[in-house]
């Protein structure tokens, strides 16, 4: 089962723990629309110190930027597209 999935079966304190995390790091609702790009990348691979990773990272922030715009022009919820739209604007 992908982490998101179990994630989402959370419940109580251990919940409330993953959204305050997420609610000070990064938008939980880009998260969830993201969640199968987001399990696919080799994050430990990455060292934001090596700068022989610099031009990988730069392909990943721009993978992600691409992956966000497609979901935005997916989406099909209203709320769901405002929030992206919302991170979209505070990432740039």
């Amino acid at each position: 089962m992908a982490l998101w999935a179990r994630v989402q079966q959370l419940h109580g304190e251990a919940l409330q723990q993953v959204g305050m995390a997420y609610q000070e790091a990064f938008p939980i609702d880009v998260r969830c629309a993201l969640a199968p790009w987001i399990e696919e990348q080799n994050w430990a691979d990455l060292d934001p110190d090596n700068p022989q990773h610099d031009i990988y990272i730069a392909q990943v922030v721009n993978a992600f930027f691409t992956e966000l715009e497609n979901k935005l022009a997916s989406v099909e919820d209203f709320l769901m597209r405002i929030k992206l739209t919302e991170a979209a604007n505070e990432f740039r």
